[in-house]
């Protein structure tokens, strides 16, 4: 696994935020983070409908435990969800209650800043630095311009995998998960070529400097 440098800031701000929110794009590693820091919170994931479907029928209910604290992914999923955390922190005073996080960042802080504000401490996780890609025991040195096109992103470097495969894998997912309903695109294919284009410019650039 590797080390965080934003590990130690979410961990104090838990001893006086009644919330906390980490966003970040999907595979940045909040959920892994998250659940290293507070492995005693009750995770819930809310794009698993079933998860979903059981909190819509009855939030009060479901959060009435005042001394449980949660880690809460995906939150921006059930936006209704907000009006009872607000009332939940309120009530109990109780800090670093909950634990937010979403890879949908417009979303989970617009709902955010509408009910949570002064309540909430927000980070923003995004793939590894180099500094924390070396803290892996296997980590094997290498040139920036591997780092720079392969990313950083801990999945490919966690489980090996082709970097080549995994960035179009994530590619095809990121569009048609977030992208499509974020901004609404019409035509998936374009907005592709586009992000094609800017591989292919920094492809060109590195040639020049290799």
């Amino acid at each position: 696994m590797f080390v965080r440098d934003l590990g130690k800031q979410i961990l104090k701000a838990s001893a006086s935020f009644f919330a906390l929110a980490v966003v970040g794009p999907r595979q940045s590693g909040k959920t892994t983070l998250l659940k290293f820091l507070f492995s005693d919170y009750r995770y819930i994931n809310l794009e698993d409908s079933d998860t979903l479907q059981i909190i819509k029928a009855d939030p009060r209910g479901f959060f009435s435990n005042v001394s449980t604290k949660w880690i809460i992914d995906e939150a921006q999923e059930y936006p209704e969800l907000f009006s009872y955390l607000l009332g939940c922190i309120d009530n109990n005073k109780l800090k670093g209650q909950f634990v937010l996080s979403g890879s949908k960042n417009f979303l989970l802080l617009e709902k955010i800043s509408q009910s949570l504000a002064g309540r909430v401490a927000v980070f923003e996780l995004l793939p590894l630095t180099y500094k924390e890609l070396a803290t892996s025991g296997d980590f094997v040195q290498k040139s920036i311009w591997h780092l720079i096109y392969g990313g950083s992103y801990p999945g490919p470097y966690h489980d090996n995998i082709d970097t080549e495969l995994w960035y179009k894998s994530y590619m095809t997912t990121y569009l048609q998960r977030d992208v499509r309903q974020l901004i609404r695109v019409k035509d998936l294919s374009k907005f592709h070529l586009f992000l094609q284009n800017i591989n292919n410019s920094y492809l060109v650039y590195a040639g020049e400097k290799t």
